[in-house]
């Protein structure tokens, strides 16, 4: 193998590499607003069912 091969395929691996830290952390940052509005959304059905439970005791 020579040094220009060499060289390429670790230019080569360095992009592939950069290519997937950015994938994961942008499915990170997703995980992340996925997770922000299931709680949004948790908190609105606690809110439903404490409602609920406060009308049918009347």
């Amino acid at each position: 193998m020579n040094h220009q091969f060499i060289s390429n395929q670790i230019r080569e691996l360095k992009v592939a590499r950069s290519t997937w830290i950015w994938t994961f952390n942008r499915a990170g940052s997703r995980i992340q607003e996925i997770n922000e509005q299931l709680r949004h959304l948790n908190d609105e059905l606690e809110n439903i069912k404490r409602n609920r439970s406060q009308t049918s005791s009347f």
